[in-house]
């Protein structure tokens, strides 16, 4: 299924993936858009999160930005 989606998104087409997988956000994943409540609490691109916390980890990011931490400790 992700080959397909990686396949999908190389004719420039836009996918948006509702998920909790870091693995498939760590694979196809540009930006991530993170909702509490309805609401949208961070919209941001995974290159720039991963250097911003200093790590590829996307579950760690993910678990950083709902606890409303901005960057890695």
């Amino acid at each position: 299924m992700i080959a397909l989606l990686r396949e999908y998104m190389d004719e420039d087409k836009t996918i948006i993936i509702v998920t909790e997988e870091p693995y498939v956000i760590q694979n196809l994943a540009d930006y991530i858009i993170v909702f509490e409540n309805g609401q949208v609490t961070s919209k941001e691109d995974v290159v720039e999160l991963q250097e911003r916390f200093e790590t590829n980890d996307i579950e760690r990011i993910l678990l950083s930005l709902l606890k409303g931490e901005n960057e890695n400790d």
